[in-house]
């Protein structure tokens, strides 16, 4: 998947001439693990997040959190399912257990991982806030 993500990358900057500026914290040294949240704002938003972690040499350990629907998709799906990803209903009592268990995985596999969360619409539901703020 890691290759994938690099094609990707190569031609939104070569090709589309996309450019990215990076500030803050060097993240080339950096072997922790993050979590990421953005509020999806655009169609590409994802993909400067794969950017920015190409150019720092860490597309691998880039996890992202996605609607379960897409492990449907033809390709696609089964190649993300492989990757690693993190597929939810968006309903907490089926969500929960999954969470626990891919995240107690992923801190079994030892390496820095970046998870990559879009908020969605999500935080917008009434509920949803209830949940988040406990």
């Amino acid at each position: 998947m890691g290759y994938f993500l690099l094609m990707i990358t190569c031609l939104l900057e070569d090709l589309f001439n996309i450019k990215i500026v990076v500030t803050g914290d060097d993240l080339s040294n950096d072997k922790k693990r993050s979590l990421i949240i953005l509020n999806h704002r655009t169609r590409l938003d994802w993909m400067f997040v794969w950017m920015l972690h190409s150019r720092y040499k860490i597309l691998k350990q880039l996890k992202i959190v996605l609607k379960a629907q897409l492990k449907r998709v033809p390709f696609l799906g089964w190649s993300i399912q492989h990757a690693g990803y993190l597929f939810l209903e968006r309903i907490w009592t089926k969500d929960q257990q999954k969470m626990k268990s891919v995240i107690s995985y992923y801190k079994s596999c030892q390496t820095p991982l970046s998870i990559f969360l879009f908020v969605f619409r999500t935080l917008c539901k009434a509920k949803n806030k209830l949940i988040l703020a406990a």
